[in-house]
């Protein structure tokens, strides 16, 4: 399971002290109702007593004092009466909006002076041997002092008119706010829901809800705690994310400990990281349209796991067609390999098939299920065999012009790659069915979203209408396998601007480069640290060469005969079943219908011509990309789990 962290500790802070403080200040109240009541009589019992009568210069004294604490305990009294009629509105309580103003505040002066939230030593990187985190630039000191005075208490103040406005409470009627976090992007408000007001309502009403405060958008998710829900208000001035700060963030830091290929996502409404686990979401795939921050969001996560690992437990395949993307990785120790034109591509995809089929022989001698069971026994030095992460920047040109070739080959590694330690990252900028296809959708569960053109596009990404609008320049939705429901997050920004982002990693290259055995363009990755005792029988080691090193294939070596071969008869069988069970899914009812069966294996073997056996193979083979379902028993048949997207691509590829 993915990790995401959401928990942001400075409002766990935050709302303790609230609580303290409220505390605090109900004994002071309640000690000078007491004080003053207590003044007010003493002064009213010096008037009427007999000592009035001796002592004449005592009288205006005791006037005064009987006044004075009298007034005061009344007016508290009189203060308290209010509070308790107007409980439910705690926008017009004045003791609590100062609390909500004083602990807001003071959240913030904790996360400048790091006593609540540490952070690691900026002069020091994330491990040894890796690079320092002054080598990425930190954002501005205007922007951080103007983070720092967010709140979002100017939203809270909004909620009950905005509500009236729009017909969700009455005028009479209040709604309760209990928290605001604030963050560079937008701004939480969580609210309590009142009786008869359902958070789909809600949720259905967030355009007119954004008109009635004045945004472009704003999104309703539920509350952390029952029968609250929050509403993700964007600030009218946006400020940029930057990479840095986030890894520098504690979050971060035990994060890295434990992640194998850690990630950074973005950050959520509030400041707090999004963060992920490449190995536990297998692979990605992003979507955006041009300019909502595809690209930027490609670039801080190469310069996160450039900067988490070394050349020896990583390395880059890159699909760079526009040439220009991705140029800055090429020189890169990390980069193994670079493919700018069509036919370098398809064979850079076929070149991590043969090295995930190399791996499992390999796994299958020394008895490893995975290349995490494989470290483990060989020695456990992490040089042994590195990660390989595939970058496709635009997926669409490949697709128009080798899709034949290529949607196999990406099917291919995103079902088996993962345990291999191979993985996959696709960009695509135009997410038609005919790019994104049912194959590759079903094969790319986790998955990233920008601004897109049309609730098509998003449908195509996501396989559902997010039902919200994104601001571009970064601003996404993530879909992490593992992780339950869509996350809104901001994407940072390795620099401010494209220039600050190259400079940054031009000094990531220079800093790799310098190390020793890290000094070439490109390294092809030909030898890798093995002990000859437990791996002699399986690689042929020469006489002459180091003991403990031993010739393996070169990853650039493609020829003819080592081809990725298909068996065109098994893709027609495929592509029939495929036929019968779309056709099945339009007569029982498409996606109106809750539960629609396959026919039964037998018809199946019957109507496509083939064995039991190899039927068996493509009826599996359906249930890993999406299309089918087992059945509870055995005599019930298949359940036709395909959504309307897959069935939809799988007509426009007829055509």
């Amino acid at each position: 399971m993915s990790r995401i962290k959401r928990d942001n500790p400075g409002t766990e802070v935050g709302l303790g002290l609230k609580e303290r403080l409220f505390s605090s200040i109900k004994n002071l109240f309640f000690n000078i109702l007491a004080l003053s009541a207590g003044a007010g009589f003493v002064g009213l019992g010096l008037i009427y007593s007999p000592v009035s009568g001796t002592f004449s210069g005592i009288v205006p004294l005791a006037k005064k004092l009987a006044i004075y604490g009298l007034g005061i305990s009344g007016t508290l009294i009189s203060f308290v009466f209010i509070i308790i009629l107007q409980r439910r509105n705690s926008e017009s309580s004045l003791v609590k909006s100062l609390i909500l103003r004083f602990t807001n505040w003071l959240k913030t002066r904790t996360k400048r002076n790091g006593d609540l939230i540490p952070v690691i030593n900026k002069a020091e990187p994330l491990s040894s041997g890796l690079p320092s985190l002054n080598i990425l630039p930190l954002p501005p000191a205007g922007e951080a002092a103007i983070l720092e005075g967010r709140t979002g208490i100017g939203y809270a103040r909004q909620i009950n008119t905005a509500f009236r406005r729009v017909g969700l409470i009455q005028n009479e009627d209040t709604i309760n706010v209990i928290s605001t976090e604030s963050g560079p992007v937008a701004a939480r408000i969580t609210i309590e829901l009142p009786d008869g007001l359902r958070l789909t309502r809600l949720q259905n009403m967030t355009r007119d809800l954004s008109a009635a405060f004045g945004v472009s958008s704003l999104q309703v998710t539920t509350g952390r705690k029952a029968g609250t829900a929050a509403l993700i208000i964007p600030h009218r001035t946006r400020l940029k994310v930057y990479l840095r700060p986030v890894l520098e963030k504690e979050e971060f830091q035990e994060f890295f400990q434990k992640a194998e290929l850690p990630l950074v996502v973005g950050v959520d409404d509030v400041g707090s990281p999004v963060l992920t686990d490449l190995v536990k979401v297998r692979h990605l795939l992003v979507a955006g349209a041009t300019g909502a921050g595809k690209s930027w969001f490609l670039n801080e996560v190469l310069v996160t796991l450039i900067t988490s690992k070394s050349p020896d437990d990583l390395k880059f395949v890159l699909v760079d067609p526009k040439k220009v993307e991705l140029r800055p990785y090429h020189g890169m120790p990390h980069t193994i390999k670079v493919a700018t034109e069509v036919k370098d591509a398809v064979d850079a995809l076929k070149m991590l098939v043969q090295e995930m089929d190399r791996r499992y022989k390999i796994f299958e001698e020394i008895g490893a299920k995975n290349i995490q069971q494989y470290r483990m026994k060989v020695s456990g030095k992490d040089s042994l065999m590195p990660y390989i992460v595939g970058v496709i920047d635009e997926l669409a040109d490949l697709m128009v012009q080798a899709k034949k070739e290529v949607e196999p080959l990406i099917q291919r590694l995103a079902q088996l790659a993962r345990a291999a330690g191979i993985h996959l990252i696709v960009a695509t900028q135009r997410p038609s069915v005919d790019v994104i296809t049912g194959v590759i959708k079903a094969n790319l569960p986790s998955r990233i979203a920008f601004r897109m053109v049309s609730e098509v596009d998003y449908r195509t990404a996501l396989g559902f209408d997010p039902k919200t609008d994104l601001g571009g320049s970064g601003d996404g939705l993530a879909l992490l396998e593992g992780s339950p429901g869509l996350q809104r997050f901001q994407s940072p920004g390795v620099g401010g601007n494209e220039q600050e982002g190259d400079e940054a990693i031009e000094r990531l290259v220079n800093f790799w480069s310098a190390k020793k055995g890290y000094d070439q363009e490109v390294i092809p990755d030909t030898k890798i640290m093995f002990h000859k005792e437990e791996h002699s029988e399986i690689f042929n080691v020469t006489e002459n060469s180091n003991p403990d090193l031993v010739e393996l294939p070169s990853l650039f070596d493609i020829t003819d005969q080592n081809e990725i071969k298909t068996n065109p008869g098994q893709i027609d069988d495929l592509y029939k079943i495929k036929k019968v069970l779309a056709e099945s899914w339009v007569e029982q009812g498409g996606a109106e219908a809750q539960i629609k069966r396959a026919p039964s294996t037998r018809i199946l073997r019957t109507v496509i011509g083939i064995k039991q056996n190899k039927l068996m193979d493509l009826v599996q083979q359906l249930v890993e990309e999406g299309w089918l379902e087992p059945p509870e028993s055995q005599r019930m048949s298949y359940k036709i789990i395909a959504t309307e997207e897959m069935v939809n691509a799988f007509w426009d590829e007829e055509d």
